[in-house]
């Protein structure tokens, strides 16, 4: 009998995060055979402000589904919501993550530290952690000493 298999889910703000936190633990655990899924709150396109919004949302997307599958994870998904606009949006954004956290059956998730000095980074955090129903791991991204 095999038993059903529970996934790790990395819930972040912008596509990049995942890699430039937990990215190393993220692919040690696909290593292991274990699914890892990441839910990214927002295009991040504001870091691309020399292109038209539509061009950095291609190549945000673009570039996370590339860096998932170097670490070997099994699939991105965007919320789509605007940067600093999460809190705005709350509503929404736990709707969502209820419907994903139960059809991915998670088992752990990995989201922005609470200490993180960025806005959105905070903001993710709070909302993940009010609606979690598993662990908990937080890292960093702004914050190499703390």
């Amino acid at each position: 009998m095999v038993k059903n298999k529970k996934s790790i889910l990395v819930i972040c703000a912008h596509s990049d995060d995942q890699i430039l936190g937990p990215g190393g633990t993220l692919a040690k655990y696909a290593e292991e055979d274990k699914d890892i899924y990441t839910i990214i709150f927002s295009y991040g396109e504001s870091s691309h402000l020399w292109y038209k919004r539509k061009v950095a949302v291609k190549t945000r997307v673009k570039e996370a589904q590339k860096a998932d599958k170097i670490i070997g994870g099994k699939g991105v998904i965007f919320l789509g919501i605007s940067e600093l606009k999460f809190l705005e949006n709350k509503g929404k954004i736990i709707k969502q993550l209820k419907k994903i956290i139960k059809e991915k059956k998670n088992k752990k998730i990995f989201t922005h530290s609470i200490n993180d000095p960025h806005k959105d980074h905070r903001d993710v955090y709070n909302i993940v952690k009010e609606i979690a129903n598993c662990n908990i791991y937080s890292f960093d991204v702004w914050n190499p000493v703390n």
